[in-house]
């Protein structure tokens, strides 16, 4: 879950640099290429925040599963020990 957690984590940041990068880059680029180019990091930006996102999401669906499988196991502990005694 802590693996997710810090991938999430990396391509959120990733996202935020190509965003600066773009929003402080060349000023004075201008016309249809610049265009293209702006919208294109747009979205992969965005996909990158979308797979964070998802990633984030694992993380907490793995914690989640863990804490089932401990109460399952202690539940399944305690009634061993019940029916031994």
């Amino acid at each position: 879950a802590q693996t997710w957690h810090n991938v999430a984590t990396q391509l959120n940041a990733v996202a935020a640099d190509y965003r600066g990068a773009v929003a402080g880059g060349a000023p004075d680029w201008d016309g249809a290429a610049a265009d293209a180019y702006r919208t294109a990091v747009a979205g992969y930006t965005s996909r990158l925040e979308s797979a964070a996102g998802m990633a984030e999401w694992l993380s907490s669906v793995i914690l989640l599963s863990g804490a089932g499988v401990a109460t399952v196991r202690t539940w399944i502990r305690d009634q061993i020990v019940e029916f031994v005694w």
